[in-house]
């Protein structure tokens, strides 16, 4: 990992990335591993900008991220149960996503938060929750995302309604 980014600093002027995936059944990414080489790589390079998409985690872990110089974290609020749960198949809460947030607020990092749009196979759920959950903590910016179900198997997605959608727009 931090050969490659130095790597593609040096031939390719390299001038940040996004580290991501791989949560457990909690939905948290164990990004520990790589603090160190984020550390050397940020001590080297400065200037680089480092963003990570957090998923659930904890105040210790979010300290952690902080410190070995993340920018940017990055996560997915959901305001509905059901999704969590028939969607993403986790045993968690919306108050778990809403912690994770407050946690990743109290640091220094920005904090870029996504709220998916139909998430919940193209039917609005949750999105005015998460929207009223994001309201509440100083974000540095929202990333509103529509669900295309160009790859879904047919008869799972639906398509929102643009109305929909352009409501939740307006009211973001």
């Amino acid at each position: 990992f931090e050969r490659m980014v130095r790597e593609m600093i040096t031939t390719q002027d390299l001038q940040g990335f996004l580290l991501s995936g791989g949560s457990n059944r909690r939905n948290e990414v164990k990004y520990e591993r790589y603090y160190p080489a984020i550390e050397r790589l940020k001590r080297d390079h400065p200037h680089l900008k480092i963003a990570l998409h957090s998923a659930l985690l904890d105040a210790p872990r979010a300290k952690a991220m902080e410190a070995a110089g993340v920018d940017t974290a990055m996560m997915d609020v959901i305001g509905a149960a059901a999704t969590i749960r028939d969607v993403y198949h986790l045993d968690r809460t919306v108050d778990d996503f809403e912690a994770t947030l407050a946690t990743l607020t109290a640091t220094s990092m920005e904090v870029v938060l996504h709220i998916v749009i139909g998430l919940h196979y193209g039917r609005l759920l949750g999105e005015a929750n998460a929207l009223d959950i994001v309201s509440r903590h100083p974000i540095h910016s929202l990333v509103l995302v529509v669900i295309m179900p160009f790859y879904a198997k047919p008869g799972t997605f639906v398509t929102p309604a643009t109305s929909d959608v352009g409501r939740l727009f307006l009211e973001a």
